[in-house]
């Protein structure tokens, strides 16, 4: 890429966290490469010269390059996915016509686009042509900061302008185990005592909050924004010293357990912390934050089943419930999150082992015969067919027959005594 932006005269470089991640030896496959020119016209070029296809947004000056099958392949033998395009910005500046507004966007120089940055270890570029590759580029002391963990603001303003900044300052301290730089930290306490992050839309505080809960853990960060006053912002019907923390700080524990085990799989970890969260709430309460954030279908639905899985895990521990059929008429509906949420409230051993059993066998059953299958044995299409099928997933699913053709004997045995 370094060598076609040089053809074109075109300053390339490799910006914000992919760099300051390559200097702490963190891992980070979300490369961001801002152009000293037109960042379409470069990703048009790279298309021609080598392959793949272009994605372009004219307006915003940003052009996405999806790599070509056959680059992948050199690059990523194994075929793991991590990076498949890489995104062209054009050199921008930003200003705000007003607090908190989203801001106006200008064509400029990789000097300016730097200055517009949220924290000055997000500020560092690494140059990528032939004539200066791996050149650092660091205008505002981001490698100082680096080096001394230290949070810092580029200018004034910065939280009055965007207040979603205290919200990231809070996450990047956290996950590098970095301090926010003492002016800094008076600025974002000045911006939260005028109330600036309530003049933002909850959607944006609320994708502030999910990356927060998406962070490998994300608990001290709750405890600082409770330090720093955000938290009576967000979600200020929460008493964070209320939380059952115990249950917080298993839920990577047991999300890599399921993962490990292929139960459960594309689950939203942020969306379990948040049910953790909202638990003790009143459905008043929960009502209103899920109003106040637009929460949509589905994060409603987790968190209303959150209820019926605590009260589910219960019965799983008291021996009330213990066979995977049993368990299965109160889970069977349940979410991915949620049926991780019932393995976090299960507090017995025995209760973890039918729990984990029924997660097993939910996941490997299946009902091999069907309506055909019925209806060639001569039973009559209707309501019965959900009936036989049912029994047979209820029975398969404790144990009691394995096969089809353990399926099949057993219909024979249903027609037979008159049971349907």
């Amino acid at each position: 890429t370094g060598a076609v932006a040089h053809e074109l005269g075109y300053p390339l470089y490799a910006v914000g966290g992919f760099v300051r991640d390559l200097l702490l030896s963190q891992p980070n496959f979300d490369v961001d490469l801002v152009v000293e020119g037109d960042a379409i016209r470069l990703t048009q070029e790279l298309v021609r010269q080598i392959g793949g296809r272009l994605r372009s947004h004219r307006r915003f000056g940003t052009a996405k390059w999806i790599l070509p099958d056959e680059l992948l392949k050199a690059v990523q033998p194994e075929d793991n996915g991590l990076l498949d395009s890489l995104d062209f910005v054009t050199a921008r500046t930003e200003f705000y016509e007003h607090p908190t507004a989203l801001p106006t966007v200008e064509r400029s120089s990789i000097k300016q686009d730097l200055h517009r940055r949220d924290f000055t270890i997000n500020t560092l570029a690494v140059h990528l042509n032939p004539d200066c590759f791996g050149q650092l580029i660091d205008y505002f002391g981001g490698r100082q900061d680096i080096d001394n963990g230290k949070i810092r603001i580029l200018y004034n303003l910065s939280f009055v302008e965007d207040p979603t900044r205290i919200l990231r300052a809070i996450r990047f301290e956290q996950r590098y185990n970095f301090k926010i730089e003492p002016d800094t930290l008076r600025f974002a306490q000045d911006a939260i005592a005028r109330r600036l992050l309530r003049k933002l839309s909850y959607k944006r505080i609320l994708q502030e909050l999910i990356l927060i809960l998406n962070e490998r853990n994300p608990l001290p960060a709750l405890t600082r924004m409770g330090e720093i006053g955000v938290w009576q912002h967000i979600l200020p019907e929460v008493d964070l010293d209320g939380l059952n923390y115990i249950r917080l700080k298993r839920i990577p524990i047991v999300n890599g357990w399921a993962l490990e085990h292929f139960y459960l799989r594309e689950i939203k970890t942020w969306l379990i912390y948040l049910v953790i969260i909202m638990e003790n709430l009143t459905a008043e309460s929960i009502s209103a934050i899920s109003a106040r954030y637009k929460f949509d279908k589905y994060i409603v639905r987790v968190i209303e089943e959150a209820d019926l899985a605590r009260q589910l895990a219960a019965s799983i521990d008291s021996g009330d419930c213990t066979e995977n059929s049993e368990i299965d008429a109160g889970a069977s509906h349940f979410c991915n999150e949620t049926l991780l949420y019932l393995l976090l409230c299960i507090n017995s051993e025995n209760g973890w082992q039918y729990a984990t059993a029924y997660l097993q066998a939910k996941d490997m059953v299946k009902v091999e015969i069907d309506g055909h299958d019925l209806k060639a044995l001569g039973i009559k299409p209707g309501p019965v067919y959900s009936k036989i099928l049912n029994e047979l997933y209820r029975m398969k699913l404790n144990g009691a027959i394995t096969s089809r053709e353990e399926e099949t004997a057993l219909v024979h045995k249903f027609l037979k005594e008159g049971i349907f």
